[in-house]
């Protein structure tokens, strides 16, 4: 039995599909109290399948939790907030998890996985061209990144708490960018959208993407494969794409917004300029950009996924030529 928390989201209703569809597997999936089972039709041609169980609680009901952990065998941990404020995203996303680890701690589980993510990351401290992998520490400053990259390392460094103390049996996946349809190509580490007008941030750096079923796979492969707790997998995909093909490729696929191109020097500078004006004005205008930002978004890094090549024996189901034809031809 396979529990998996979040498997109403995006990343997890993939998961979910493959566990049920690829991999044969029982599933005991966590949802809200009252949420509709409507989503688990639609992945299943309208009807729930036998293998597939689905568990109501709150992550703040610790004896709901001790029952739905009960038999389960691995735990595939998706939930978090992905909006609102610091205060917010930690009390949904950290202390939920902490009730959730420390259950499962106690239990018989064999395997624990945590989704996290690329925002905690120290790529700040990377050099330009440098390779992102899991060799990389953890950002030393998440204060000064956004509220969600924040909210996973408080998450994640909760959880290594547990298993260095509790002995839960670990194992963290970290995405990158995680895409496909129905949702645009471009993310904020493309640029982003101001003032009428698209900032692209990315010149020609690589962007660290992972389509969603290599990403629910790679995740599922880290909770079967044996013999890798204590592991961190860095989830991307392989021939990575840059910046400006994706960009190009969406003006002449998509829509042909209008874009202005800003080198990174001139964007440190003008992050420089955001932060004293900011100061300033005593936070009237937000500090949009930070040089610590765009160090960490903008710089220009590589990515590897060669240890969970080796390790876990993943490798892509989907190409990147055929997934972001998927993801172009949809919203086409």
């Amino acid at each position: 039995m396979i529990l998996v928390t979040g498997g109403a989201g995006y990343l997890g209703k993939e998961v979910v599909r493959l566990l049920v569809s690829q991999y044969n597997q029982n599933v005991r999936c966590l949802i809200r109290p009252g949420a509709s089972d409507q989503v688990f039709r639609e992945l299943f041609d309208g009807e729930l399948p036998e293998s597939l169980e689905l568990f109501h609680t709150s992550f703040n009901d610790l004896d709901a939790l001790r029952d739905a952990v009960s038999g389960v065998d691995i735990v595939l941990h998706l939930a978090a907030s992905v909006t609102g404020s610091v205060p917010a995203q930690v009390a949904n996303t950290v202390v939920g998890s902490g009730n959730l680890f420390a259950v499962c701690a106690d239990s018989t589980i064999s395997r624990f996985v945590l989704c996290s993510s690329f925002g905690v990351i120290g790529a700040t401290e990377v050099a330009k061209n440098g390779i992102i992998d899991e060799t990389i520490p953890m950002d030393r400053h998440p204060e000064l990144r956004d509220p969600y990259s924040f909210t996973k390392q408080m998450q994640e460094e909760l959880a290594w708490e547990f298993y260095n103390e509790k002995g839960l049996p670990l194992v963290v996946v970290r995405p990158g960018v995680i895409f496909g349809p129905p949702f645009s190509i471009l993310s904020s580490r493309i640029g982003l959208s101001l003032f009428g007008l698209f900032l692209h941030l990315g010149g020609r750096n690589q962007i660290p993407l992972t389509y969603k079923t290599n990403c629910a796979d790679l995740i599922i492969k880290a909770g079967l494969v044996a013999g890798v707790e204590g592991e961190v997998f860095c989830a991307v995909d392989d021939d990575l794409p840059k910046s400006n093909y994706l960009l190009a490729r969406y003006k002449k696929e998509i829509s042909s917004v209008r874009s202005v191109r800003i080198p990174y020097l001139v964007l440190r500078q003008l992050a420089k300029l955001n932060v004293w004006y900011s100061n300033l004005t005593k936070g009237h205008l937000p500090t949009v950009f930070t040089p610590y930002k765009v160090d960490a978004m903008w710089k220009g890094h590589s990515f590897s996924n060669r240890k969970a090549k080796e390790l876990l024996q993943w490798s892509p189901i989907v190409t990147m030529q055929d997934a972001l034809q998927r993801c172009y031809g949809n919203i086409k």
